[in-house]
């Protein structure tokens, strides 16, 4: 899964992003961590995606299909709005985004 670091604008709508073009909505953003929980999507992780003493934000806005070509499940159908859609994004916590991209299989 790809990652995008939480970080939100004003703005509601994608926008272009330099390296990886676009990028998912605000409302998207606010959809994922609202429905989060503060908890990392993997089961059983009970790892907070903000650190509740400092405020840090750990977690991890990835995306189910990957957006690169070549990248963990890359499907070559979808869109790039698709891509950056609330059903193809799910949060994690740091480990387990790298665990998850490891087994490409699931």
């Amino acid at each position: 899964m790809d990652t995008r670091k939480l970080t939100m604008s004003g703005d509601n709508s994608s926008t272009a992003e330099s390296a990886g073009g676009m990028k998912p909505t605000v409302t998207t953003i606010k959809r994922l961590c609202a429905l989060s929980d503060n908890r990392c999507a993997f089961e059983g992780c009970p790892t907070a995606l903000v650190d509740d003493e400092s405020g840090t934000v750990t977690g991890e806005i990835c995306h189910i299909k990957s957006q690169r070509k070549g990248g963990p499940r890359y499907d070559p159908t979808q869109t790039e709005k698709d891509r950056q859609d609330f059903s193809n994004l799910i949060m994690l916590c740091a480990t387990h985004h790298k665990v998850v991209d490891a087994d490409v299989e699931k």
